[in-house]
């Protein structure tokens, strides 16, 4: 092939392959705030003894539900920012005459709006619960239901776990009395949507007991009813594990509304191995509709328990991430725990590594980044432990905040959130402002001159990746140009052939930056790990 036959080619795969995205897996270090620890006063209510559950949004404003010292019946409540935002035997507006008795999901829209049930006191036991949207009372325990995959006789009997989204819709695992389904207790996952005022203008049963799912013989039996048994983003869609009606190597299914991601008993991403367990295993889904869930594997039960995002296996027990070798992993945490995924793809998770320093040997990371590590330092003192199991943390949906609980070395437990800053990503004229990438041929005929943007949205390190231009699509990269320094300039003999290249940027610990856009403004899923020293990627970076 000509020079420049070879260079039109190469110009051409440079348009097609905007730079692609960030993630992360090494020693890194984020700012860290106490949201609330042990032995604070909260006047009114009492001295905090215990952190419960924490939730997070895209502006970084948070909820911490405590415990405290005070009297019995009125010891917990639900923070915001560091204020009562409601409280254990509070008293409501509606019902009349009821009160508080007892929280259940905690959770936090971009609005800052809450979908969430409550047990309910000073109510007959028939009518003793309700989901509220803030402080709203949207259905109560008795009501009638309005979904038309119901019977009209349909009655709510219970409200299990809730979430909301940021159009003020919720879904909400529900116990009804439904004559049309032949058992004592039903369940259904029931939509909600609300107006502007906070009123329910409509009901959807996404799916209900004795329903049989597409691709199944089987009728659902139940649904998960634990806090991360089910997820909903911002399109509407529903992400829930149901148990099925069947022989219990295949009866535990998660499915997107009505497609199907996984099922006990079929393979997994990983060769050889199926999935065993399903059921109380954490799950969540982000606004683009990827999943990411946990499971345990058929076959050796040292190394079963496993991370799969979109398919593919993220990590297992006695495996490692290159962040943490010579290390491997001994546990995820418990399964039932949270596994938050933004809409970058970035993914949230607990792990414990056999590290001989037994100090600084858990941590949680994001994708294959150590985010937050046992021993680090927060005002003064360190964390002994992480809370790992139901509501131990939660991730904002755009990747930008962490909230979680640990135990600090004085002994108190705390609530703290983490902002996350990845590597910047590379200005591309478009979904990142700054100048785009420039290329021209060097006068020599054989080099590239590449010229990008560093004012805009400097970084400490950029790199080069480059590959067929047959696999721009997938951004497999075939080779690399490591370490261009940070003026903005640089020039490089490629090899022959047509090619697309992209520049990257990284840190000094070895995390980089995105890998460019798609023309919806998704990151691409691309990585270069252990090329050019990069041991992880955190794909939720921006701009200063």
């Amino acid at each position: 092939m000509s020079r420049r036959k070879w260079l039109a080619g190469l110009l051409t795969g440079i348009y097609l392959a905007s730079p692609p995205v960030d993630a992360a897996a090494a020693p890194a270090s984020f700012p860290i705030t106490v949201l609330m620890r042990g032995g604070k006063l909260i006047p009114g209510v009492g001295v905090v003894t215990t952190i419960l559950n924490v939730a997070v949004n895209d502006a970084g404003s948070c909820l911490v539900q405590v415990d405290t010292d005070g009297d019995a019946s009125s010891d917990e409540a639900i923070l915001r920012n560091g204020l009562v935002l409601v409280r254990e035997n509070q008293s409501l507006a509606d019902p009349p005459g009821a009160a508080i008795g007892a929280f259940d999901t905690v959770n936090l829209n971009a609005g800052g709006h809450s979908g969430w049930n409550f047990q309910l006191r000073n109510l007959p036991a028939a009518a003793d619960g309700g989901l509220f949207f803030d402080q709203k009372l949207l259905i109560q325990e008795n009501d009638l239901s309005t979904a038309p995959q119901l019977s009209p006789a349909a009655r709510y009997t219970g409200f299990l776990d809730a979430k909301v989204n940021d159009a003020n819709r919720i879904a909400v695992v529900a116990t009804v009395d439904d004559p049309l389904i032949p058992t004592s207790i039903d369940r259904a996952l029931v939509l909600l949507d609300l107006d502007g005022s906070g009123h329910v203008v409509s009901q959807t049963a996404v799916a209900k007991e004795g329903q049989i799912l597409p691709g199944q013989t089987q009728t659902i039996a139940d649904f998960g009813a634990r806090p991360h048994a089910t997820a909903l983003n911002n399109a509407g869609q529903v992400l829930y594990f149901a148990d099925l009606n069947g022989i219990f190597i295949t009866d535990g299914v998660i499915y997107r509304d009505q497609t199907k991601i996984a099922q006990e008993g079929d393979p997994s991403p990983v060769p050889g191995r199926a999935y065993e367990v399903l059921a109380n295993h954490g799950l969540d889904m982000n606004d683009r509709g990827e999943a990411a869930f946990r499971a345990n594997l058929d076959g050796d039960p040292t190394s079963d328990e496993d991370i799969i995002v979109e398919g593919e296996e993220l990590a297992h027990t006695l495996g490692t991430v290159p962040a943490l070798r010579p290390f491997v992993l001994t546990s995820l945490g418990k399964p039932e725990g949270p596994i938050p995924i933004d809409n970058d793809r970035n993914v949230l998770w607990w792990g414990d590594w056999d590290s001989p320093d037994t100090d600084k040997d858990t941590g949680l990371l994001l994708n294959d980044v150590v985010i937050a590590n046992e021993g680090d330092l927060v005002d003064g003192s360190s964390f002994v432990a992480f809370a790992n199991g139901e509501n131990a943390f939660a991730m904002s949906r755009n990747g930008r905040y962490v909230v979680f609980r640990a135990v600090l070395a004085d002994g108190h437990e705390a609530a703290l959130r983490l902002e996350i800053h990845g590597p910047p990503p590379v200005p591309d004229g478009g979904h990142v402002p700054g100048a785009p990438m420039r290329v021209s041929k060097s006068a020599n005929g054989a080099d590239i001159h590449v010229a990008w943007d560093v004012a805009a949205c400097a970084a400490s390190r950029y790199n080069l990746f480059y590959g067929d231009l047959a696999s721009v699509a997938s951004s497999t990269y075939s080779g690399a140009v490591c370490d261009l320094g940070a003026s903005g300039h640089a020039t490089f003999t490629p090899p022959e052939g047509s090619l697309f290249f992209v520049i990257v940027s990284a840190d000094a610990s070895g995390v980089e930056g995105v890998h460019g856009y798609d023309s919806r403004g998704h990151a691409r899923h691309a990585s270069a790990q252990e090329q050019c020293g990069i041991v992880g990627q955190i794909r939720s970076s921006r701009c200063p």
